[in-house]
């Protein structure tokens, strides 16, 4: 008869837990960038929650956050969902960002001859992780997103956004049916997925005039807060760009002590490099020689 008890005394899993402290191997981390952003919490069993107000980057941080793990981590494969934008405006997105080619002329289709090369390599990255992203491309509900990571053995899942996210069954309110989702990603965790899950945030009182804005953004600031408070393990704000700079403000650290993340943001390109003075000092030089590249085109003598 299986053993019902309610409880198990600090004599029944000492001798294993103590065995794994000493012996065990280190948890799984999918690292997903480099100096800062290698800092940033994605693996099997976590749930990941940036919030930040329209138009800060959420979604280009996301996927490049994702398409980065996938290619960094051989065996990992990603579902990326996105409520708001299809597939392809996704992959014009990566292509901006991996070329540095700008997303407008991506966009637009008006590549130019000096382009090519550069999008050329990038299309090449893309392919070696061709068979290792998909994209939900049924209804944006949670038995869709269920359905596509079982269908594509899914082991990290991007979320964009949570309030837009469809649960089973009925709520008597958008915060109950929040609570649902975020109580299926849990289980999703708990099974050994990782979840990076994008979500809106309201707007704070007291801005100026006595007008509400999105100053001051903290943990309470997602919509639907509570469970969202409760259900992550870490969770950002991701602050909007200023002068080609932004903030990942740590505002939730389940596991470690919470720590900011500040980026260099190049929202042309669609990308985010972390703002440390020796990836500063570089993307400053990356950033001239491509616009360098951009205007004279390969000079006589170049390499």
């Amino acid at each position: 008869m299986a053993d019902s008890s309610p409880f198990a005394t600090l004599g029944d899993l000492i001798d294993e837990w103590s065995h794994d402290v000493l012996h065990g191997t280190p948890p799984v981390r999918w690292a997903a960038g480099s100096g800062a952003l290698a800092r940033f919490p994605l693996g099997p069993g976590l749930i990941t929650l940036v919030g930040g107000p329209p138009g800060a980057g959420k979604t280009a941080l996301a996927n490049q956050l994702s398409f980065d793990a996938v290619r960094v981590n051989p065996e990992l494969k990603a579902l990326v969902t996105c409520c708001e934008v299809p597939p392809n405006v996704l992959l014009d997105r990566q292509l901006a960002r991996l070329s540095g080619v700008p997303y407008a002329r991506v966009r637009d289709r008006g590549l130019r001859e000096t382009d090519r090369p550069a999008i050329a390599t990038a299309l090449a990255t893309l392919a070696e992780v061709r068979e290792r992203v998909a994209f939900l491309t049924s209804a944006f509900d949670l038995a869709g997103v269920v359905a596509a990571a079982d269908g594509c053995d899914a082991d990290l899942l991007v979320i964009d956004y949570l309030q837009r996210l469809s649960a089973p069954g009925q709520h008597r309110d958008k915060r109950s049916q929040t609570n649902a989702l975020l109580d299926a990603f849990r289980r999703f965790a708990d099974a050994g997925r990782g979840l990076l899950v994008l979500s809106s945030v309201g707007r704070q009182p007291g801005g100026k005039h006595g007008k509400s804005s999105y100053d001051g953004l903290g943990l309470a600031s997602f919509k639907e807060t509570g469970e969202c408070e409760y259900a992550a393990d870490d969770a950002y704000i991701l602050t909007p760009a200023e002068s080609g700079r932004a903030t990942l403000k740590h505002v939730k650290a389940r596991h470690t002590e919470a720590a900011d993340i500040p980026l260099r943001a190049e929202l042309m390109v669609m990308r985010f490099e972390p703002d440390d003075p020796v990836a500063g000092d570089r993307a400053d030089l990356i950033s001239k020689a491509r616009k360098h590249w951009a205007k004279n085109g390969k000079s006589k003598g170049d390499d």
